[in-house]
């Protein structure tokens, strides 16, 4: 299913000086890592594989400029069962962002925790940043 959406980011920003701070991940964000714990001894099971695909196409405001985009980041699981991508890149006045991440397996065992725990911990971490946004130099 693809969701075309056009919104604007009224609440979801917070300005502070000369700077606008924004997280551009604004739907399907998970918000917090259920693999808590240090290790596991009963195997994790999805209901199903999980594919999700995110892309935000953004329109710089006028008299801003890029100051920060969160880096690039591309993580595969060592068995290949999870991947996530995400890039962050401006061109103009406008910036695009990617976020896909894919759970191919159903079953991961007790000795797979950490891996599954770990590729949580960098997906969540990444949504969570934010792009920063400054006012342009007056000319």
């Amino acid at each position: 299913m693809i969701e075309v959406l056009q919104v604007s980011l009224d609440n979801e920003t917070n300005a502070s000086g000369n700077h606008i701070y924004l997280n551009p991940i604004l739907c399907g964000k998970i918000q917090e890592n259920h693999f808590k714990q240090e290790k596991r001894l009963m195997p994790i099971e999805f209901i199903v594989p999980i594919k999700k695909s995110y892309m935000l196409n953004l329109t710089i405001p006028a008299g801003y400029i890029v100051d920060e985009l969160p880096q690039p980041v591309s993580m595969t699981l060592p068995d290949k069962t999870a991947s996530f991508k995400y890039m962050a890149k401006a061109a103009g006045n406008s910036i695009q962002l990617i976020c896909n991440w894919e759970i191919t397996e159903t079953f991961y065992p007790p000795e797979k925790y950490l891996d599954l725990k770990e590729f949580y911990d960098v997906l969540i971490s990444k949504q969570n940043e934010q792009i920063v946004l400054k006012k342009a130099p007056a000319n």
